[in-house]
């Protein structure tokens, strides 16, 4: 009787808080991946915060050059210890909805982290292939590793970023504005010529 009383008593906690720590990918048309971790037991964030994407913050990328970004992972468990983790990193630099292995663009394979948070400062070698435009990076952590795009783990995080490759404000080159502005002049000459007939 007191075992189905504790069973029912764990039941009672741990359910109603699943439904608010899930962490889902959010990355459309990529593919589903979850964490399914009941916090406050097991607790463990890419950011302050498991319920928002605020672990990761970048700079520009540009094809050819290096990137950097910052990660923070935060480990709030329980039992005021650390844990060893899991973390990775994809980016579908190739625009075809698909984290594939050759994506891998960072990873720790069981690494200790202590309670509280951690900042680690990387830098990335964008490649030189890397379609320009929008594209999504994933980044996951786990207890549970090793890691994988795809797929659910009991603990941990993901977060999937929104990011742009090259900038997309750019000035154009000046053999480009040579051009526009030949272009200008020529339809200008071309229109003076039509209204003198």
């Amino acid at each position: 009787m007191r075992k189905v009383f504790l069973t029912a008593l764990l039941a009672a906690l741990i359910v109603p808080t699943m439904s608010f720590a899930m962490s889902f990918s959010t990355a459309p048309g990529y593919g589903a991946a979850a964490h399914l971790d009941p916090d406050p037991f097991l607790s463990e964030w890419l950011g302050v915060n498991g319920s928002l994407a605020d672990g990761l913050t970048f700079s520009a990328f540009n094809p050819g050059d290096v990137a950097t970004m910052n990660i923070a992972v935060t480990l709030d468990y329980f039992a005021d210890i650390g844990s060893y983790e899991w973390l990775s990193v994809w980016a579908d630099w190739n625009q075809d909805h698909v984290f594939d292995n050759s994506e891998l663009i960072y990873h720790l394979n069981d690494i200790w982290f202590d309670n509280g948070t951690t900042n680690l400062a990387v830098n990335l070698n964008v490649p030189l292939t890397a379609s320009l435009g929008s594209t999504w990076l994933r980044a996951r952590i786990t207890a549970d590793g090793p890691l994988d795009p795809l797929g659910d783990y009991f603990t941990g995080e993901i977060e999937d970023h929104q990011i742009a490759v090259g900038d997309q404000n750019a000035v154009p080159e000046p053999t480009t504005m040579a051009l526009f502005a030949l272009g200008l002049m020529g339809a200008g000459v071309f229109g003076k010529k039509k209204i003198s007939k």
